[in-house]
């Protein structure tokens, strides 16, 4: 069983097998976090690259200590303010250069 869609907005449209598959990938993954060496090999060798475009150390924290329980590499890369432009209507705009 895999889940329909990539992105879990919510749990409202989800079939009783799906909300099963995270309940049960939940509990593996309570149990990796018991081990002494709390991570699995199910992306080992794969690269994560994290970028907030607002400072935010809770959450930036939160996704690093996810990314090296799965077995990912981690970089993080701080952005230079100065590439960011006012938008039209709000949000930010990242200018690649």
């Amino acid at each position: 069983m895999e889940l329909r869609r990539k992105d879990l907005l919510g749990i409202a449209d989800l079939l009783p097998e799906e909300i099963q598959l995270i309940l049960d990938t939940a509990a593996s993954l309570k149990e990796v976090s018991t081990r002494p060496i709390k991570k699995v090999p199910t992306l080992r060798g794969r690269t994560v690259v994290t970028l907030f475009y607002e400072p935010s150390t809770r959450t930036r924290m939160s996704f690093e200590i996810a990314a090296k329980r799965l077995g990912f590499n981690k970089e993080r890369r701080q952005l230079r303010t100065d590439l960011f432009v006012p938008p039209a209507k709000g949000g930010e705009q990242l200018i690649l250069l």
